[in-house]
């Protein structure tokens, strides 16, 4: 599954507890609300509101799967950066080795 960087925040947010329980927050986030429903990643403790005449989550943890999720997104991210600076560099410096050895002995 690959996550957004708006999806990878919520889970962040939820692992470090500091994700907003406010109900209107709930109600106006689709992305969280499909991180619990739809990708069952976070797993929201539900109460009853009165105000709202439905159940409402005030609190929230991440699923296994959920955890899983984020470390694969965070080591993506983390191990992007080589392939995007060092393949580059590898690729080029040894192009430019094959080019000197084949010009200079060729």
């Amino acid at each position: 599954m690959e996550l957004s960087k708006e999806q990878i925040e919520l889970l962040k947010q939820v692992k470090n507890g500091t994700i907003s329980t406010n109900t209107d927050y709930y109600f106006d986030n689709q992305i969280l609300q499909d991180l619990m429903y739809k990708d069952k990643l976070i797993d929201p403790h539900l109460i009853w509101s009165k105000k709202y005449d439905a159940l409402v989550p005030d609190a929230y943890k991440l699923t296994v799967t959920g955890q899983n999720e984020l470390s694969k997104s965070l080591e993506k991210k983390n191990s992007n950066w080589k392939d995007k600076i060092l393949y580059p560099i590898i690729t080029g410096t040894v192009t430019g080795v094959i080019g000197y050895l084949l010009g200079k002995f060729g």
